[in-house]
């Protein structure tokens, strides 16, 4: 009799769904009501927490971050759109423009099978190790009946599932009025011939539905290890009902506010539904990640309603969004109703690798979230993943210009893109230069004003008081400490009447630095007459007073940024340093756990709730809470300090000098966790 052979482990599967813009403020509620339970289970059975975003907050730039692990000036997409060849227009950012792997690429080096549908930038489609299906199949949705044509080339891979795809394809001309009513309970009221808003949902919901058709049609009948879906509708129906939701903003009718108030909750819990059919299909075994790119502003800090003519909805279409996303991951492995804490959007990848046992490319900027894991799994490292052959799809055909044209004017829709973006040169010369300024953006928010700044001084000449390039130059130099050339700026800015609180801001740092108090904090009160409902302007207003040992207005101010948006991290650990300044560490500890509550990743923030665990006598407590301020800032002296202390109190002698050690640049940082790792 042959001997037993061991159980073969489970291959693992992993299935990552976008939900574009979901936010935290709006799926609580939900959830506390019972209204999203597919969501709950996810929850309960997983990990939870905010995903940090990353700047410029653009959907193109993040997705394309989720599904490399790198920064945009690594992966090279600049923007919702690039200038077309000829250079004579734009055209959305193509997938051929990336450069660099995405995680399908990586997963089919190691014979692992993908589907990827309808990712941001994913046309034309990639020849992968398994299908894709490219976001351009949404272009081809029309209106009418007689307007259907067959797929064009480059937007299936492989081309034997084009004719499949397409027949899955929901048309907005096929919808009637009873198909929104669950989304739009007065749809068959409204005349759609005076008000364009019910057919805009209906193009939403065809396009949301064409994408859950085809996801599960692929994840059924084809063989698959890893699963990527995107789901755009809550972010477009935001952009277009997000005004009509309660409280009543400012030039909304309340008409319109009852008929559309409730668009946005009913969109999100027909995406639980959707969520409960994948997770259904994909199986109790496989690891479930659900993200968005980042959050979408649902109260009192909503951009002005700004109606335009016919549609109805506010532009600007990035001041809609909010920094932080969301996170659910439950699988296998994975510990269990749980919170996770500092997630980046540039973590998703070398956690994907991870859970694949497959190693972490140096050259990623994200690392594996291990306080996901129930034991944290072994990190190995690999230098690049870009050495070795990298199969690319050539550019779609010309002939497939009109399909185009719409999405650029889908993005001009929704606020993202000026209404002259599409055609002419000059819209090509305007692509570039937003791509430029987004590049400079990504190296600014990344620590890096230096190479930023030449960037940024190169727009200002192409387009001389542009306000976002102005303003931006300003933010470079004030980081490099050349406060002189700011009030520099700020006086030639002024003089042109482009005054405004930013430039108030900039210039009071500016004047502070230089030793002019007074003029200041005179431009710190004109930011705030300017702009009396911006919570940034008592935030900074009050770390300036508290620099100065002004605590009662310190202390004010920060109030004050607390009372126009709860959500204000510094303004908490600010009142948590004035706490610690007089001994008061019930209200320190207080405050400190409060800002971590809204961002983890907030190592002053760690590093104050260390000081006021101490002053509490809860040691371990506080040791912990310096190791999380070091793991987000190797280099907070103070912090390495405080823990040096603290082992030594504990008899850990060799742990205090190795921290003394690294203290004095004596000790290498960790590649794979992250510990050590600079994290501007």
């Amino acid at each position: 009799m042959a001997d037993k052979q061991p159980p073969v482990a489970p291959r693992r599967r992993v299935l990552v769904i976008g939900w574009d813009a979901a936010d935290w403020a709006i799926l609580n509620p939900l959830l506390d009501a019972g209204r999203m339970p597919h969501l709950a289970r996810l929850v309960a059975a997983g990990v939870v927490g905010n995903l940090a975003s990353l700047a410029p907050c653009l959907s193109p730039l993040l997705w394309t971050s989720v599904a490399t692990g790198k920064t945009a000036d690594k992966h090279g997409i600049l923007g919702f759109v690039e200038a077309s060849a000829e250079g004579m227009g734009t055209v959305p950012a193509q997938s051929h423009s990336r450069r660099c792997k995405a995680l399908w690429n990586l997963l089919g080096e190691h014979g692992l099978q993908s589907c990827v549908i309808a990712w941001p930038v994913s046309d034309p489609a990639e020849a992968i190790s398994g299908v894709y299906v490219s976001e351009r199949l949404l272009e081809t949705l029309v209106e009418r009946p007689e307007q259907r044509a067959a797929l064009p080339a480059g937007c299936v891979y492989p081309e034997r599932l084009t004719p499949f795809v397409a027949a899955l394809r929901l048309h907005p001309g096929e919808l009637t009025a009873a198909d929104l009513e669950p989304l739009l309970p007065s749809s068959a009221e409204i005349d759609v011939r005076q008000d364009p808003r019910p057919a805009r949902l209906a193009r939403h919901y065809a396009r949301c539905v064409t994408v859950h058709a085809v996801a599960t049609a692929a994840m059924a009948a084809e063989p698959w290890d890893f699963f990527a879906v995107y789901y755009e509708m809550l972010d477009r129906v935001g952009h277009d009902f997000m005004p009509y939701r309660a409280p009543l903003l400012a030039g909304v009718s309340a008409e319109d506010q009852q008929r559309y108030g409730g668009v946005v909750e009913a969109v999100y819990e027909f995406h639980d539904a959707l969520l409960g059919r994948l997770v259904e299909l994909a199986g109790a075994e496989t690891t479930v990640i659900l993200l968005s790119d980042h959050g979408f502003q649902a109260g009192a800090r909503r951009p002005p309603y700004r109606p335009r003519a016919a549609a109805g909805v506010a532009a600007d279409g990035a001041d809609w969004h909010r920094p932080l996303g969301v996170l659910a991951l439950r699988g296998p492995g994975l510990k269990c109703d749980e919170r996770l804490y500092g997630a980046s959007l540039l973590d998703i990848t070398p956690t994907v690798l991870a859970l694949f046992g497959l190693p972490v490319g140096l050259d990623m900027d994200g690392r594996v979230l291990l306080g996901a894991f129930a034991a944290a799994p072994t990190v190995t490292t690999v230098a690049s993943w870009e050495d070795g052959p990298w199969p690319r799809q050539p550019a779609a055909a010309a002939t497939d210009v009109e399909a185009r044209a719409v999405a650029v004017r889908q993005l001009v829709a929704l606020g993202y893109l000026a209404a002259d973006a599409a055609v002419g040169s000059a819209a090509a010369l305007t692509a570039q230069r937003e791509a430029l300024f987004n590049l400079a953006t990504v190296h600014l928010h990344h620590g890096r004003p230096a190479t930023a700044l030449p960037l940024f001084e190169r727009l200002c000449e192409l387009e001389p008081y542009l306000a976002r390039y102005e303003i931006a130059r300003l933010h470079a130099l004030s980081r490099l400490g050349r406060q002189a050339e700011v009030l520099a700026h700020d006086a030639r800015l002024q003089a042109q009447g482009l005054g405004g609180a930013n430039l108030d801001l900039l210039a009071a740092s500016a004047l502070a630095a230089s030793g002019q108090e007074a003029r200041a904090l005179a431009r710190l009160e004109q930011a705030a007459e300017r702009e009396p409902d911006n919570p940034v302007v008592p935030l900074v207003t009050g770390s300036h007073h508290q620099g100065r040992g002004r605590t009662d207005l310190a202390a004010a101010c920060y109030r004050r940024a607390l009372a126009l948006d709860p959500t204000q991290a510094e303004a908490h650990s600010g009142l948590a340093q004035l706490a610690l300044d007089r001994a008061d560490f019930e209200s320190a500890l207080e405050h400190a756990l409060a800002s971590l509550r809204e961002v983890f990743w907030n190592p002053s923030a760690q590093y104050r709730l260390g000081r006021a665990l101490e002053g509490l006598g809860e040691m371990p407590r506080a040791r912990l809470a310096y190791e999380h301020a070091l793991s987000q800032a190797p280099d907070f002296g103070q912090a390495r300090y405080r823990l040096a202390a603290l082992l030594e109190q504990a008899g850990d002698l060799l742990g205090a000098h190795a921290q003394r050690q690294i203290a004095f640049g004596f000790a290498p940082a960790n590649p794979v966790t992250g510990e050590g790792r600079h994290t501007a």
